[in-house]
């Protein structure tokens, strides 16, 4: 292989990897933007049909943030693959889809929590971790409609 055939290889390679990582960069801070629409439009959502199966539970909440301490290595990505958004909440034991009514707001279970946690924790996704510390566990009557 020639001189310029390896400098050609190595740009490449070298304006690939910077490519990804702005890329990267971009996918982060654009999550971060969509904060305010997520909490004027997506938050509170309940589908406008009639729920066939509802039922309330009491319930230990909690509220969590896309930090890896709090998730896993890719705190970005819900376990049904989705990326995170206000408006998701995890639990062990529903379905992913289901939906939860809390304080009137409702919820998609779309998370899963660490296994030691049971079935009547929820943990519900916000961007803001002062917001989640202040929340604190609070034990609240929950509506779950599938």
């Amino acid at each position: 292989m020639t001189e310029p055939q390896k400098l050609l290889i190595l740009t490449s390679i070298v304006l690939f990897m910077f490519s990804a990582l702005a890329w990267t960069i971009y996918t982060i801070e654009d999550l971060k933007e969509q904060k305010e629409y997520q909490r004027n439009y997506l938050i509170g959502y309940a589908p406008h049909f009639y729920f066939e199966n509802c039922f309330e539970v009491q319930g230990k909440i909690t509220k969590y943030n896309a930090l890896e301490e709090q998730t896993d290595s890719n705190p970005f990505i819900t376990a049904t693959g989705q990326r995170v958004r206000e408006g998701i909440i995890a639990n062990n034991c529903l379905k992913f889809g289901t939906y939860v009514e809390i304080d009137g707001i409702f919820y998609t279970v779309a998370d899963r929590l660490n296994p030691r946690y049971g079935c009547e924790h929820y943990d519900i996704f916000c961007w803001d971790l002062e917001e989640a510390m202040e929340y604190g566990c609070q034990t609240k009557a929950i509506k779950v409609c599938y």
